[in-house]
């Protein structure tokens, strides 16, 4: 059984250029592709995904973000470490 988290933020304005390139380099600052890499070549370490933001096109409403991660799972705490880890650049990006 594996866990995810969903994310979605509302506001009545559409996110300005700069600030969907904000949000951009937050995430890109918080990416474990090097992690699921090695995880996928040798088997060590947590078996991350990728944080996932879904296209514009699929917002809907007041909708200016969203997006779902799957979350470690094959390790003691793993899903605490990925929880942690995903939520701190979900903050980071909530006061640009």
């Amino acid at each position: 059984m594996g866990f995810s988290i969903y994310y979605t933020a509302k506001r009545d304005t559409p996110l300005t250029p700069v600030e969907s390139q904000r949000i951009d380099a937050i995430v890109q600052s918080f990416d474990v592709i090097a992690d699921v890499e090695r995880y996928a070549h040798t088997g060590k370490g947590l078996n991350w995904e990728s944080f996932t933001r879904y296209e514009t096109s699929r917002l809907t409403g007041a909708e200016v973000f969203s997006g779902a991660t799957a979350l470690p799972d094959n390790k003691p705490l793993a899903m605490h470490k990925g929880a942690r880890h995903w939520i701190e650049c979900l903050s980071g990006w909530a006061v640009c």
